[in-house]
């Protein structure tokens, strides 16, 4: 019996740590980015690929040769 009150009473603290903290975390459900994207800009670069073969042939070349030069330099063969 008296080491159910201890036991309780050393839990105390820690219980009352976890209700603090998980009080101040954020639900993410209430984080969300604006939906209006009229007043944003577009993405560059712009992509303008109508098929497969037209991103394979010109654009993902040109994409390629700008992560190369901006990001992560030349792509290993």
């Amino acid at each position: 019996m008296i080491w159910k009150i201890v036991r309780t009473i050393f839990m105390l603290p820690i219980l009352g740590f976890i209700a603090i903290t998980a009080s101040s975390c954020t639900q993410l459900g209430l984080n969300y980015a604006s939906l209006e994207v009229d007043n944003k800009i577009a993405g560059l670069p712009a992509l303008e690929a109508r098929s497969v073969s037209d991103w394979e042939t010109r654009e993902a070349p040109e994409l390629r040769a700008l992560f190369e030069e901006h990001v992560f330099g030349p792509v290993p063969v």
